[in-house]
Formats: C-alpha cells, structure tokens, sequence
C-alpha cells in the first residue's frame, strides 16, 4: 500500500479555509482516482505532548492511501485533482511525498478504520549525510524501531513510511523525509501516558543504537479530523 502525504504549513487562521478546500474541491476530486484506498486528514492537537514541541507544525496534513501511484499522477498531469495551491494563502508552504506504508503486524490488529484511535504522533527524519549512512539508518530504524515503540502502553497502531520513487508531474517541493513513523492512540492522554511511561526508556535506548547520521527529525502531535475509505475498505 502506498502513502502519499500533503504538508501544509500556513498561518492558523487559515484552518477554515483550507478545510473548506478539502471539502468542496479536493475530497471529491480525490476520491475517484484510480487505487484509491482512503484519505485522511489530520490537524494539529489542541493539548500538546509533554515532550515534543518542534517548529515548523503544519496546519494540515493530508493522507491518500493508494494501491498504486498511477491514478494519483493520471490525475495530477490532466489537472483533474484539486490543487489547495490556488487558494494562494499567505505564508503557506506546501509539500508533499510519495511513500510505501510498512504496518507493525504485532499491533495493527484491527480493520484499516482508525475508527476511535483519533490521536497520532507523526515523526519524520531528514538527513543531510550521504546516501550510505541515510540508507544505514533507514534499514536499521525499519528493522526494529517498530518493535521498539510496541512496548508503549494502550498504543493501537504503528506505521512506518518508506520513500517511495514516483514520476512526480507536478512542481511542488518534496518534503524529503528519509522515513517517517506514526504512533496511534485513542487521546492525546494517552499519547502523554505512553511519553512518560517506562516503555519510552526502551524507545530512547534502541534509538541510540540506531546508526548515525547529519540530518534531523520531526515530531508532530496530529488528530485525525476526517476519515474516507473507499466502499470495499469499509468497516
């Protein structure tokens, strides 16, 4: 299963906007494609992490699950998919990435319905070493980090995401992530519960094992707004 990911940055008294896009343009323009799966979309949590708190927050994020990329780019080259672009919002960054979906199967037990796991934790990691010690960590980190993270009390789903190589028809910016990762749980109180709990001790140790690399990472406490899925994934 493909993951493809729209990261909006923008002023906060854009949210309006931008989910009034979603909703009279992009979802239905979307949901047509050829493979399409699913679309999710995610706004940041109201109650932080008693942990993390990065910059460069987006106010949206956009998750399309797709069997193949082909209906995605089909409908990115014949103009057919909304572009949330020509709402030329101020200050609003926007970019987006193809990636291959990896389920923890010791975890994701239930049906492809987040149903009531409304609260994710989205990590992403960024690298700017060389292609060698990039891959190293990215093999090492999808080996074992998920099992890792299993260790964290009432956690309902893991996810990793692996760039994925696509003909990109469009001219907006890849994010360039070198793999993400995300977390699910019911509430944000459960999210906080499993960042102070032991189980995070055992995430930080398995995390310095991990190889080394110049580069950085993310961490954004995102809530699931809205979910879609195609007819035959429905639960």
């Amino acid at each position: 299963m493909l993951s493809y990911y729209l990261n909006i940055e923008a002023p906060k008294n854009s949210e309006a906007r931008l989910l009034e896009f979603f909703f009279d343009e992009y979802l239905g323009s979307v949901q047509y494609i050829k493979g399409i799966i699913g679309v999710r979309t995610f706004l940041p949590s109201k109650q932080k992490t008693t942990i993390f708190d990065d910059e460069g927050e987006p106010v949206m994020l956009v998750q399309v699950l797709l069997a193949s990329s082909c209906g995605l780019i089909a409908a990115m080259e014949d103009g057919s998919l909304a572009d949330f672009r020509q709402l030329a919002i101020t200050d609003c960054n926007i970019t987006h990435q193809l990636f291959e979906l990896v389920e923890h199967s010791g975890v994701n037990k239930s049906k492809l319905a987040y149903n009531e796991a409304k609260q994710s934790l989205a990590v992403r990691y960024y690298s700017t070493d060389s292609e060698e010690k990039t891959s190293a960590f990215r093999l090492a980190y999808l080996e074992a980090h998920p099992d890792a993270l299993a260790n964290f009390p009432l956690i309902k789903r893991i996810f990793c995401y692996m760039p994925s190589n696509w003909d990109d028809p469009t001219d907006i910016p890849d994010s360039n992530a070198i793999i993400g990762n995300e977390v699910v749980f019911d509430n944000i109180e459960a999210l906080n519960a499993a960042l102070i709990s032991p189980a995070m001790a055992i995430v930080g140790h398995h995390s310095k094992k991990l190889p080394r690399f110049q580069g950085y990472n993310t961490h954004f406490p995102m809530t699931l707004f809205h979910e879609w899925l195609a007819r035959v994934y429905q639960v």
